[in-house]
C-alpha cells in the first residue's frame, strides 16, 4: 500500500549516512507516493550513492534531484513545487525513525480531519560539549516540534507561504505561520526522531 504523500528530504554531504537514511525509508511499513531526494550543492559522494542505490534497488518513486541551493529551507521548497502528491511529509538524514511513523502521522492528520502535523526531535549528545549545548538550547532529551517528521496537506503551502530562504530559524518561523495562519494543527508528544550532535 502507498499513501498520496510526497517525502522530501534535502541532503548535503551524507555520504556516511545517506544508506542509512534510504533503507528507513524503503522499510516503512506504508510507502510514500514518491521521494524527493534534493541535492544541496552536495561536494561528496551523496548524490551517485543514491542514484546507484535507487538502480540497484529498482525502484522507480524515488527521484535524486539536482539544484543550485546550498540552504535546505530552500531545498524543500523546491521538493513542494516538484511534488505531485495530496500530502507532503519532511524528513532529514541520519536520523532514527520507527517504521510506522508515516503511517501514524497520516492516520492522525486524516482521522482528526487537520492540515498539519508537526515531527518532533529529541536531542541528546555524543560528548559533554554537545550535552551541555543542547541542555541550554533545546533541553537535553527534551521532545520538541519541528519540521521533519512533519506531515501536511500541499495546499496549505498556499496559505503559508514557502520556507524562507535561510540557513538557519526557517523552521521554527514557518511553523509560527502555520499556528497564526493555519487553524488546524497538531503535534503528537512522543518522540519519533532522534539527533545526536
Amino acid at each position: 500500500m502507498k499513501l498520496d504523500i510526497t517525502l522530501i528530504i534535502p541532503y548535503y554531504n551524507e555520504c556516511k549516512t545517506i544508506l542509512k537514511t534510504l533503507n528507513l525509508i524503503s522499510n516503512l511499513s506504508v510507502k510514500p507516493n514518491e521521494v524527493i531526494l534534493v541535492n544541496s550543492s552536495s561536494t561528496d559522494n551523496t548524490s551517485n550513492l543514491i542514484n546507484e542505490w535507487i538502480e540497484c534497488n529498482n525502484i522507480n518513486t524515488f527521484k535524486n534531484i539536482f539544484m543550485d541551493t546550498n540552504l535546505p529551507s530552500t531545498s524543500k521548497n523546491i521538493g513542494v513545487h516538484l511534488s505531485s502528491s495530496k500530502y507532503i511529509a519532511f524528513m532529514d538524514c541520519d536520523l532514527n525513525f520507527e517504521k510506522e511513523w508515516l503511517l501514524d502521522q497520516y492516520r492522525t492528520l486524516t482521522e482528526k480531519n487537520l492540515d498539519v502535523v508537526f515531527g518532533k526531535v529529541m536531542l541528546s549528545g555524543n560528548s559533554l560539549f554537545d550535552i551541555c549545548c543542547t541542555a541550554h538550547t533545546y533541553g537535553f532529551e527534551k521532545v520538541n516540534e519541528c519540521v521533519p517528521g512533519t506531515v501536511l496537506k500541499k495546499s496549505s503551502f498556499k496559505v503559508t507561504g514557502d520556507f524562507l530562504n535561510l540557513r538557519a530559524g526557517y523552521d521554527p518561523h514557518w511553523r509560527k505561520e502555520v499556528k497564526k495562519k493555519i487553524k488546524v494543527w497538531f503535534f503528537k508528544y512522543a518522540p519519533i526522531d532522534i539527533y545526536e550532535y
